[in-house]
């Protein structure tokens, strides 16, 4: 069902859409010196669609007057042409009364129906979304929830492509064994961030398969397979509420003496002691009022206190001091049971402690080892390691989370 005016609300989406975002991302509209540019991009766009509104407004103005015309011209008649019949004798007053009446009676109806087909061109825009949404049916199928299991995870020949024939990762093949921990590292874009996001089923793999405990994931709902997996990312969430409540998120039924414990485990003490309040302090939405370290330290505080059966670590010390990385790397440590983890990272720091790794490139594994197997393999890894200026001898410290 087309109304034609769908380019029309397009349109305003567009300009809606423009706002939005530069409000959200004002911080680096205003280090880029981009004010000017995307205020003149935005008037230029609101000049556009203002056009576009008066011409819509001329257009609908032009057929009510029109209308009106007509209906005026029509009694006009009625009235000119009866008042003549009237004075030849051949109407009285009231049959030329009763005709205009007749005549109001025929048009307002007439505006009625056009005042509906107005709104229901506007509603059917509305309506046209909303079978298009049923159509694509729900985004994700409920499935049955996972087996209990240590947490082993095989990825077996997995292949994955956002957009068809351009393959992001090419028959990967890798284990991360139950409460070790796994690495995955290499440059950017090697498909590292892609492999975890297969696992947590914000995406379907396009070829291969990857099991849980040898169960597929396939075969699980979505919401039971991450319930079974803690997050930590670079890009984690702070919500509006108290630190005790974002730290409970996952897990709200988590007790008080849990949700501290998490918190000074993931290096809150400082920012405790600060807060008059402690964990009842309210913080604003997107985490206002904290450091980029401190809302980094609240997700990891979120996922000690869930203490999940698997872990993901997508660049979680990023944002963290060496020796808060430190205090970070020790609590998972002391996790009990040791979850398995996957670690996503740049840092050598955090990387060589892993029990094994993977290194990818162009969505293949390339190099995979323990740490110690490939610093002697004076490959990638070693790279890396000398690029942190750590020391590269095999068995430097390399104890295993």
């Amino acid at each position: 069902m087309k109304t034609g005016l769908e380019p029309y609300y397009e349109l305003w989406e567009n300009i809606s859409a423009r706002i939005t975002g530069a409000i959200a991302n004002v911080k680096t509209v205003k280090l880029s010196g981009a004010e000017a540019r995307e205020e003149q991009r935005l008037d230029r766009e609101s000049a556009y669609a203002y056009d576009v509104y008066v011409k819509r407004i001329r257009t609908a103005q032009s057929y009510y007057i029109w209308q009106s015309l007509l209906s005026n011209l029509s009694k006009s008649m009625v009235l000119g042409y009866g008042g003549w019949l009237v004075l030849l004798h051949r109407l009285t007053p009231g049959d030329v009364v009763m005709f205009a009446a007749y005549l109001d009676r025929l048009f307002a109806p007439v505006d009625s129906l056009n005042n509906i087909a107005v709104s229901l061109q506007q509603h059917l825009i509305s309506l046209n979304r909303a079978i298009r949404l049923r159509d694509e049916g729900p985004v994700e199928e409920p499935g049955p929830d996972l087996a209990p299991g240590p947490g082993k995870v095989e990825f077996r020949n997995v292949s994955f492509s956002y957009i068809p024939g351009r393959e992001v990762l090419k028959g990967l093949n890798i284990t991360l064994e139950a409460g070790k921990t796994t690495a995955l590292a290499g440059p950017s874009g090697a498909g590292k961030t892609t492999t975890a996001d297969l696992l947590l089923k914000l995406f379907e793999p396009t070829g291969g398969d990857i099991t849980i405990d040898g169960h597929s994931i396939a075969e699980a709902g979505p919401a039971a397979v991450r319930r079974a997996i803690g997050v930590v990312a670079t890009d984690g969430a702070v919500f509006r509420g108290t630190l005790a409540e974002n730290i409970r998120y996952k897990r709200p039924d988590a007790t008080i003496e849990e949700v501290k414990a998490a918190a000074m485990a993931a290096g809150l003490a400082r920012l405790l002691e600060r807060l008059p309040e402690g964990l009842e302090t309210e913080i604003g939405e997107n985490g206002v009022g904290l450091s980029v370290g401190e809302r980094q330290r609240l997700q990891i505080a979120r996922v000690l206190a869930d203490k999940p059966r698997l872990l993901v670590l997508d660049e979680a010390t990023a944002n963290l001091d060496y020796a808060t990385e430190l205090e970070f790397k020790q609590s998972l440590l002391n996790l009990n049971p040791r979850p398995t983890t996957l670690i996503i990272a740049h840092r050598y720091t955090m990387i060589k402690e892993a029990d094994y790794v993977y290194i990818l490139n162009d969505g293949q594994v390339v190099e995979e080892g323990t740490p110690a197997e490939l610093l002697a393999a004076n490959g990638w890894f070693t790279q890396l390691a000398r690029q942190s200026g750590q020391p590269v001898a095999q068995g430097d410290g390399l104890t295993g989370l």
